[in-house]
């Protein structure tokens, strides 16, 4: 948090979303999915494609398909 100018030191935008990428805990994922509609989203979407295998296994599929387009 040093090196980024004081004004943009806050828990908006970008930062918000480097926390919410560094959770290291459940509660700390649902505690800012209440925070922030976006990251609501993004939480609901991981539980998601993580509670079944085979979704997530299609997933990482998609993904790699992607990246090889």
């Amino acid at each position: 948090m040093k090196k980024l100018p004081e004004k943009e030191q806050n828990e908006s935008g970008i930062i918000c979303w480097m926390r919410f990428l560094g959770a290291k805990s459940r509660k700390e994922f649902e505690k800012m999915a209440k925070e922030d509609f976006y990251i609501d989203e993004a939480y609901e979407m991981l539980k998601h494609m993580s509670a079944d295998e085979k979704k997530r296994l299609e997933y990482e599929a998609r993904e790699k398909a992607w990246m090889k387009y």
